[in-house]
């Protein structure tokens, strides 16, 4: 039987990186559509950056939480969550019919995210040997 090209090292550096890539996106890609969003919200552009607000205070809420998280109830376990979170949350904001939902979503995002980074590299880290750790982590960036 042949064995999954997203086993070992290798294979958990890229699901981070792509994981670490979604997040990175969606951070750029908002901003970009600020002005559409902006007419289909019925607000000004200049309150759409309450959702990059929004999403920035989720993550710096979170992120300190992450490693009690982590060891509370296993780095994959909470990792495989916080991406099927992630996406779920994403979803949420491309349904979002109001403003004020599209800014929940956005903090579910954010909270999620939290969670992805950091577990994200600790799994990366532990899966890998020591002199392959420079590799994984310039696969992962």
């Amino acid at each position: 039987m042949k064995q999954s090209p997203f086993r070992g090292p290798a294979g958990v550096a890229l699901i981070v990186a792509a994981a670490l890539f979604m997040i990175f996106l969606d951070g750029t890609i908002l901003v970009t559509s600020f002005p559409q969003m902006a007419r289909t919200f019925g607000v000004s552009v200049v309150a759409m950056n309450s959702a990059v607000t929004a999403y920035l205070l989720a993550v710096a809420a979170f992120m300190p939480l992450s490693g009690w998280i982590s060891d509370r109830f296993g780095a994959k376990r909470v990792f495989a969550v916080a991406v099927a979170l992630f996406t779920l949350a994403s979803v949420g904001c491309a349904l979002a019919p109001t403003f004020s939902s599209f800014l929940v979503a956005r903090v579910l995002q954010g909270m999620a995210g939290a969670l992805i980074m950091p577990i994200g590299r600790a799994i990366s880290v532990d899966k890998v040997q020591k002199q392959a750790i420079m590799q994984a982590t310039a696969l992962i960036t």
